[in-house]
């Protein structure tokens, strides 16, 4: 059985352009849309999240005037110099450690274990304290 597409001829502006549909939401996007502006949310939403993730904000910004960098800068910038994020560590590790993310974010802190060559389960360090 085949699929009909509809054509436009001109692309129209939406009357909708909700940006904030939570994550769970986008999942069920093709399902719940019923209208190619409910789609339309749906996909502004996760543009959004993707700059934001969920904090406020919105698809349509000046991100460099506000300081957003793009993927391409973020990724020079991890290549080049790194980043440092906070961790939760063991009270046994020591600065210089390698460690890997061993757990989920709590309170947007990581959760992070030192490296055991020993245990592969443990293994690959990813960062250093």
């Amino acid at each position: 059985m085949g699929e009909t597409k509809v054509r436009y001829r001109v692309v129209r502006v939406a009357d909708k352009t909700d940006d904030q549909k939570t994550a769970s939401a986008i999942l069920n996007a093709l399902a719940s849309s019923l209208t190619q502006e409910d789609l339309q949310e749906f996909i502004l939403s996760q543009v959004k999240r993707i700059i934001h993730g969920n904090n406020a904000g919105t698809w349509k910004g000046d991100f460099e005037g506000a300081g957003i960098l793009s993927l391409e800068d973020l990724t020079q910038i991890a290549l080049t110099e790194g980043f440092e994020l906070p961790a939760n560590c063991q009270p046994t590790d020591q600065v210089g450690d390698l460690v890997y993310i061993s757990g989920d974010s709590v309170g947007g802190v990581i959760q992070v274990t030192k490296v055991d060559i020993t245990n592969y389960s443990k293994m690959p360090g990813v960062g250093s304290l």
